[in-house]
């Protein structure tokens, strides 16, 4: 528990850490990562299909090997900016039959 104390303008606040003392294990799916549509993160990244990297179901198999490497408990997709337009039933069934949005983060600026 946290509690937060007003100090006077002359006291100097500290923070004291006692390593023994453990309140609780923390879950490690905390440490999660996400990918996202950002340059070929996605398209041409992870997901690549046809290429002579990828598995059987588009994915590439080098990619996937280097995630392993990086010990990371959980790559949530999507992630980041995407995430604010996405809706997860938008990802069911056939691709030709599902919904296209409108994202405005993903709009490129045009000078005037």
């Amino acid at each position: 528990m946290t509690t937060f104390t007003k100090l006077s303008d002359h006291e100097t606040p500290i923070i004291s850490i006692h390593p023994s003392r453990r309140i609780s294990k923390i879950n490690p799916n905390i440490y999660a990562g996400f990918t996202e549509h950002m340059g070929r993160c996605i398209y041409g990244g992870i997901y690549d299909p046809g290429n002579p990297l990828s598995d059987e179901n588009g994915f590439r198999k080098d990619v996937l090997e280097a995630l392993k490497d990086l010990n990371i408990p959980v790559v949530r997709y999507p992630g980041g900016n995407f995430m604010a337009t996405y809706h997860w039933i938008d990802g069911i069934g056939p691709k030709d039959q599902r919904p296209a949005r409108y994202d405005p983060s993903f709009v490129q600026y045009q000078p005037e």
